[in-house]
């Protein structure tokens, strides 16, 4: 491996924590009840398409760009008050820039992940940012993870994926990259048989990488 990807949402941040209360909040608003199964299959999808589901599915009568604007607005000042990182993240960062490329390949937007970057105090540390704002589909779709290999001059091959969600992993593999899954709370009991490893923190994940990387 010369190059690793990370994704953002419930990986490097517990920002699910986040997106979950806020939808169902305003689930809630239009006298609906937000099931945990709905929320799971929005999580890795590009936000416009997430919130299509969430209006779709739960029948509520409003444009999902007004949502999406007022779900991002409020879940930016959640993150701006509690975000912090998951377990492990900087001391896997610290080990992995002098020896690899990096990369964010989210499903989130450039907007909320430079904001959470800047809170983290990772501003310029990745080599490369790969988000929604300029892909056709969202994960499980290889795209994301293809345009982030090439935003860093590498094969997929060459690549290792860290990712939570079920949908992430096989976006990695179809990429041709090392999936590796890292599941949190929210995703512990999803489908990961396309992973070539699963851990349970990125601490542990830390050793394992290192041996893959070309030094």
């Amino acid at each position: 491996m010369k190059g690793v990807i990370f994704d953002m949402d419930g990986l490097m941040v517990d920002t699910e924590m986040f997106y979950f209360q806020v939808e169902r909040e305003m689930g809630r608003r239009y006298g609906r009840v937000v099931e945990d199964s709905l929320l799971h299959r929005m999580m890795g999808q590009k936000p416009i398409d997430s919130m299509r589901m969430f209006v779709e599915e739960l029948g509520i009568d409003e444009d999902p760009l007004v949502l999406l604007a007022e779900r991002d607005e409020r879940i930016l000042e959640a993150m701006r008050r509690e975000l912090r990182p998951m377990p492990g993240l900087y001391e896997l960062l610290e080990a992995l820039r002098p020896v690899a490329k990096l990369a964010v390949g989210t499903g989130n937007t450039r907007k909320m992940v430079q904001e959470v970057l800047r809170i983290l105090g990772l501003e310029g540390f990745f080599d490369f940012i790969q988000t929604s704002d300029n892909v056709q589909a969202g994960k499980p779709s290889p795209e994301i993870f293809e345009k982030a290999c090439q935003g860093l001059g590498l094969e997929g091959s060459q690549v290792a994926v860290l990712e939570d969600s079920a949908n992430g992993i096989r976006a990695a593999h179809a990429a041709g990259c090392l999936p590796l899954a890292v599941p949190n709370e929210y995703t512990r009991n999803q489908d990961f048989s396309l992973a070539h490893r699963v851990f349970s923190d990125l601490s542990e994940a830390k050793d394992f990488v290192l041996k893959w990387v070309i030094q």
